[in-house]
């Protein structure tokens, strides 16, 4: 069962080694169960990396697990070790275990028929003084202490496929769990009076607990059900005796509860289990408790129980054996969404747990929910928050699985691995002529090496090697199989090695090369060339073979060079390859390249594909995402060169260096490098999608301008290929370097991402239309950070999202430094924006709060027209807009202080529903002499542009309710003919299109105006209310107004410096001007 913990934090990406405990420091139990897990994983990859998948230690217990004797319904198992996915299974010295008296597999199912698949299945499970009392140490009176955790190991049977006898290979094991679960804090409702400020999103429980979601019916979404408990489930208490009457059962228990509060209570829903049933992978019975005898620690509950599924024991020692015990959920039935059998339908929700939890459910693949899949999330009351994650899969229970052995009557085969053969002579060695195959099916039982003399070996039939241990051999890379078209070698079996060979043919047809359903083969230093014509066909072919080592083999002239299908296919390397696709004969205009250097097509999960050069070819490596049901797993493309020259789109709309949809995969330090002509298809360098990927220091160029074509995309971060159904969350994107794209990186609906610390150029000598540095659609909780753009059109372009971040990017020479369209509670913070010919910074439709805050935006109009250019501008603000803390510097002026035509505006605030406009800088770098020389005193230039926002479409308003706009704090220099500082609003002053209420204050202003002007004004106000203090309204040469507050009834005007007083239709108090001082 399990047991009663704070939370679990033990992060394998955070690389810990180890815990370190401090002297004088509170001991957590969370820190030690994390030095246990580093420890165990520790343990377990160091056996993965040992042994592999699958591993028996021949050397000291060879017989570990081996299948012998078999009889009717049982047979022997050998004593030993074995490992399996770097897990420990184990038969102890002298323990004479059998199919039917194995220890974890109690009353084992009948095998049933005379020929049957004999596989292993390992997996996890806690153990705590509920399931082994002897954890509970009598000196201390029984208190409970820690739990433990078993590897449980079970050997079952599966019968071999009707008429056909059981063979290895044939068994893969149950698929994994495809059933996904989200947690996400949720807000409470808003307050109905707007001036109260609405609690805190999150958790709103008064304890700390961390949660348990358990699945408690198998099958799909929708199908499937779960429990759920606080505290991990841990309140469990032994079953004595099992009394049922008048369809009741009655629970005689050890005890009701640790004490007054945490303990089973009337109404509780609880889970009756015992050892069987948990070894079995079956669930416990629901039921909910009727009543409570706390004197005889009874409880009643409402149902009969064991009437369904693997009946309950009888006798009470019986039920003491089988550890039969029953389980506190904390579902209620008070919640409309829980069933008669207590349990809550899976969904795509959100579903409601408690105190503003809420889980969802999705499934990957066609493989549904399994009974006893499980997630943990802690929830802390400190600062609301709760263990978020989004389409996680479950925390438990994994199995793994290897085939021991095939029993076909009394014969066994022997599936498990074994022992390496020597390959260092030769059994057969053959000249050119010989029979190749002949000498192949000659070798003895234990394998053997047939070694190939130098010269053309040329088959009269293609080759077969079906046995084990096979070592096929040239005497160097003289030794030549050639053939006129068709397929050379089919390789299947177990432990081959093909090693300095070529393979030749004249013409193309089906593979040249072919691993089917072989397991730990090497194929080295061999050369397999197809011809080169048209129909080039494919060079290697793997289907559904595991553990299948390519290591420095030449591939040309074929139309794919490696192609790997089939969902067994798995564990394979290809490192050290050359790659070319040209084919020599095409059309008029010359040679066409190949399809692709590698494609995966439903397969090669845990894969590696490094330090390969691919060229040649349309596509480099790709995934075939039209036939694939899941992402590919934990594929590592890395230290690969990539040259592609685009072609007729064929797998895919776009060309592609690199293109995958994976989980937990890695795609690093490749080069990859497209040719793109604009009458074929458009190109991608890199294109990825889905969970944990990480894309880090990769370098992407595009060779040719697009002409009139799609753009070319360096990076697309969030690829969907044509499948649709894959997220991208919690990925990677770092330290690349792309070169002359049109769209350097494209961030598409990605979620909890980060992209930071690539450099994206564009240095194309005439540049595209439009060209984008960063482009970001419907991206949610992203971070966009310490990325470095030069050349593109817009250097950062983001549209559609939510809770974006864009932070510390360097952005230079473009025409729009970043944009962004309908995006929702961005933040803008610390970019350096500089030389952009219309705008440094351009936010358009943005909702609920945009935080503009520390950027830097230097010389934006380097572009002699006649159009605005502005420094920062927002257009169309539902919300609050936040501008606080920028350096906005020579806005109009380019890098040699030439003066650009135009309206130059520091920052603009237009259609603001509410705005702070706070600690800003606004001036001029050069000195005035010269910048005044350049630009003259008579342009209508502007500091700051502000203008507030239609009420009318966001509320129903009587013209008088409306929101503030404040300026604080900030220093404004610059020319402006009639005004510095400007409010607007619309013509015929409609009170709709302004602000409110205006504050400016403490603001340092500096106004450039002629001399001789009388109506130039330093700060031209509109609103129906303001107020102007502690300012200073300085000017040179001439001497403009201050302020002229034109409409504005009742003006308030304090603790002002400056050169000529305020204008104001309406009087202000001598008293209220007294404050003032007039330099």
């Amino acid at each position: 069962m399990s047991g009663d913990y704070s939370r679990f934090t033990h992060d394998a990406r955070k690389r810990f080694s180890s815990v370190l405990i401090q002297q004088g420091r509170v001991q957590l139990d969370s820190d030690w169960n994390e030095a246990a897990d580093i420890a165990r994983e520790r343990l377990r990859v160091q056996a993965l990396d040992t042994f592999g998948p699958v591993g028996v230690p021949h050397a000291t217990t060879p017989d570990a697990f081996k299948v012998t004797a078999p009889v009717a319904d049982d047979f022997s198992l050998g004593e030993g070790r074995l490992y399996v996915d770097g897990h420990l299974a184990e038969i102890l010295p002298g323990e004479s275990v059998t199919y039917q008296t194995q220890p974890f597999l109690p009353d084992p199912p009948a095998i049933g028929g005379a020929n049957y698949n004999v596989y292993l299945d390992l997996w996890e499970r806690e153990v705590t003084y509920i399931e082994d009392n002897d954890l509970l140490d009598k000196a201390l009176g029984g208190v409970d202490t820690a739990t433990r955790v078993q590897q449980v190991w079970q050997v079952k049977t599966v019968p071999a496929a009707a008429q056909t006898p059981a063979a290895c290979g044939t068994f893969t094991g149950t698929p994994p769990s495809g059933g996904r679960m989200s947690v996400s804090a949720v807000a409470p409702p808003a307050p109905e009076d707007p001036c109260i400020v609405p609690p805190l999103s999150g958790y709103r429980g008064l304890e700390n607990r961390l949660y348990r979601i358990e699945i408690q019916a198998a099958g799909p979404l929708g199908t499937a059900s779960f429990t759920w408990s606080r505290d991990n489930g841990s309140l469990v208490t032994t079953v004595s005796e099992i009394a049922t009457a008048a369809g009741k059962s009655s629970l005689t228990v050890h005890r009701i509860g640790r004490d007054r509060v945490t303990r089973f209570a009337i109404g509780d829903w609880v889970s009756v289990t015992d050892d069987h049933r948990d070894l079995h992978g079956e669930s416990g019975d629901m039921a909910r408790i009727d009543d409570i005898d706390e004197a005889n620690a009874i409880l009643r509950l409402d149902r009969a129980i064991g009437a369904t599924g693997r009946p309950f024991a009888t006798a009470p020692a019986d039920l003491s054996a089988r550890h039969t015990r029953v389980q506190k959920r904390d579902q209620s039935s008070s919640d409309p969404l829980v069933g008669a059998d207590g349990t809550i339908l899976t969904a795509t929700g959100p579903i409601a747990i408690e105190e503003g939890i809420e889980i969802s459910f999705s499934m990957v693949g066609s493989e549904g929910f399994h009974v006893g899949d499980y997630w943990l999330f802690a929830a802390r009351t400190a600062d609301a928050s709760v263990e978020e994650f989004t389409a996680a899969p479950p925390r438990g229970i994994i199995h793994s699985y290897m085939q021991l052995a095939a029993v076909n009557g009394p014969d066994v085969n022997d599936c498990r691995p074994q022992p390496v053969t020597s390959q260092g002579c030769c059994t057969f060695v053959l000249n050119p002529g010989d029979d190749i195959q002949l000498a192949i099916d000659q070798l003895p039982p234990s394998g053997g090496c047939v070694c190939l003399k130098t010269g053309i070996h040329r088959l009269r039939a293609p080759l077969f090697i079906g046995r084990n241990d096979v070592s096929l051999h040239g005497e160097s890379t003289g030794a030549i199989i050639e053939t006129g078209e068709g397929p050379l070698l089919t390789v299947s079996g177990r432990r081959h090695r093909i090693h300095e060979l070529q393979f030749r043919r004249q013409r193309g047809g089906p593979a040249m090369v072919t691993f089917v359903r072989a397991e730990d083969c090497i194929l080295d230093d061999c050369l397999v060339s197809g011809g080169g014509r048209e129909d080039g066909g494919i060079g290697i072919a793997i289907a559904d073979a595991q553990r299948v080592d390519i290591r420095r083999c030449t591939v040309s002239g074929t139309d794919v060079n490696v192609h790997i299908t089939g969902s067994r296919a798995r564990l394979l390397a290809i490192t050290d390859c050359f790659l070319a696709g040209i084919r020599r004969d095409g059309e008029e205009d010359g040679p066409l390249p190949g399809t692709a250097g590698i494609l995966l097509q439903n397969g090669g999960d845990l894969s590696r594909i490094e330090d390969c050069v691919i060229g040649g070819t349309a596509n480099g490596i790709v995934c075939l995402e039209r036939q694939m049901d899941v992402p590919l797993d934990r594929l590592t493309i890395r230290g690969n060169r990539i040259e592609c020259v685009a072609f007729r789109p064929v797998l895919s709309a776009r060309n592609m260096g690199i293109g995958l949809m994976a989980e937990g995969s890695i795609v690093s330090c490749n080069s990859v490098t497209m040719q793109r002509s604009p009458e074929f298809a458009p190109v991608t360098a890199i294109a990825v999608g889905g969970l944990g990927l990480r894309i880090e220091d990769n370098d992407v160029s595009i060779t040719t301008p697009r002409g009139s074509g799609p753009p070319s995309i360096g990076i697309h971060f969030g690829w969907n290929g044509e499948q649709a159904n894959v997220i991208t969350v919690d990925g990677l994107v770092a330290g690349n370097k792309v070169r002359d794209a049109e769209v350097g990186l494209f961030s598409e609906a990605t979620q909890s991402s980060s992209l930071t610390g690539n450099v994206i150029s564009y240095r194309v000598r005439e540049r595209a239309s439009l060209t984008a540095g960063i482009l970001i659609f419907n991206a949610h909780g992203n971070s966009f950070n310490d990325n470095r753009i030069e050349g593109a059109s817009f250097g950062i372009v983001a549209t559609s999202g939510e809770n974006n971040s864009i932070e510390r990017n360097i952005v230079a020479g473009g025409i729009v430094g970043l944009g962004m369209g309908r995006e929702i509670d961005a933040s803008l913070s610390s970019n350096d924006i500089r030389a952009q010919e219309r705008f440094g910074m351009f936010c358009f439709d943005s909702r609920g709060r945009l935080v503009v805050h520390d950027n830097s935006v230097a010389r934006t109009g380097t572009r002699t027209n006649e159009l605005p250019k502005i420094g920062i501008f927002l257009l169309g603000v539902s919300g609050q807009a936040s501008v606080e803390r920028n350096q906005v510097i020579d806005t109009g002026i380019d890098a040699d202080l030439n003066a650009s035509p135009g309206v130059a505006v520091g920052i603009a605030a237009i259609l603001c529903l509410e705005a702070a406009i706070r600690d800003n800088i606004v001036n001029y770098s050069g000195g005035w002499d010269g910048i005044v020389e350049r630009r003259g005193l008579t342009v209508e230039d502007r500091a700051l542009l502000m203008q507030g926002m239609s009420l009318a479409s966001i509320l129903q308003t009587d013209g008088v309710t409306g929101y503030p706009a404040l300026v604080q704090g900030n220093r404004f220099e610059g020319i402006g003919f009639s005004a510095l500082i400007q409010f607007l609003e619309r013509d015929g002053n409609d009170p709709l299109l302004r602000f409110e209420r205006v504050s400016f204050a403490n603001n340092d202003c500096m106004h450039r105006v002629p001399r001789d002007t009388e109506l130039a004004v330093t700060l031209l106000l509109k609103g129906r209310h303001a107020l102007v203090s502690a300012n200073a309204f300085r000017a040179f040469p001439g001497q403009p107004a201050c302020v002229d507050f034109q409409q504005i009834t009742r003006p308030v005007f304090v603790a002002n410096y400056f050169v000529r007083g305020p204008v104001s239709p309406a009087p202000i108090p001598v008293a209220m001007l007294a404050t003032n001082i007039d330099l």
